[in-house]
């Protein structure tokens, strides 16, 4: 496998503010299902389960480590966590479904300062992926970006919330928190520049908070139906 700096990538994963700029991430055409960039690299989340009309459904447990609620952050995670599972609950086409039980999929953390490899900008929330080989799709470690023209099956991931995210509106906390886990569920960013696109495409996977759409919407659950069935 290959991997890239993560200073160059990152920004399929991370949530900026547009006042400080977006970095371009790369990405499909808005017309088709909005993959992970960079090279818009395929990822789907393993542990599924069959829809009872059609498809599969993702189930995610996730769980929230110590970290993130530490008096930085305080109840602001946990709600926002909650908020955005009901969101996608209800908004996600039945394709995704939440669980309290079995492994930990998903593990919040909070960052109380940030990792030197992070690009410049404000950010609020980061998510890492793991392969169901064992191999980070992206590294929490050291800032690498794996590159591949395959489909990357997932069974856990890392959602990490920075300081900056304590200060949002609770609205934006819950948005930032739905647009984190529709990584996880292998969506990526709608196009490359999103004030520009912003009337051309309803989304959460856009990447500042003022430009998200208070909920997942029909790109978003069409894209979900598209990948999953």
């Amino acid at each position: 496998m290959k991997f890239r700096n993560f200073k160059k990538t990152l920004s399929m994963m991370l949530t900026f503010a547009l006042v400080m700029g977006i970095i371009s991430s790369g990405l499909v055409s808005e017309s088709s299902a909005h993959e992970i960039s960079p090279n818009a690299i395929m990822i789907r989340w393993n542990v599924t389960k069959a829809h009872p009309s059609s498809g599969l459904t993702c189930r995610l447990n996730i769980v929230i480590n110590s970290s993130a609620t530490t008096n930085t952050f305080g109840a602001s995670i946990t709600n926002a966590i909650n908020s955005a599972k009901t969101m996608w609950t209800q908004n996600g086409g039945n394709r995704v479904a939440f669980e309290n039980s079995g492994n930990n999929d998903v593990v919040i953390h909070g960052w109380n300062t940030l990792p030197s490899w992070l690009p410049n900008g404000i950010v609020y929330g980061a998510t890492f992926i793991r392969s169901t080989t064992g191999n980070w799709i992206s590294n929490p470690n050291n800032g690498m970006f794996m590159t591949s023209n395959s489909i990357q099956r997932s069974n856990y991931a890392e959602i990490y919330f920075t300081p900056a995210f304590r200060f949002n509106l609770n609205t934006e906390k819950d948005k930032v928190a739905a647009h984190e886990i529709g990584h996880v569920l292998g969506l990526g960013h709608p196009c490359k520049n999103c004030g520009m696109c912003r009337a051309f495409s309803t989304s959460i996977m856009h990447t500042a908070p003022n430009e998200m759409s208070e909920i997942p919407w029909s790109h978003d659950s069409n894209d979900l139906i598209s990948f999953y069935g």
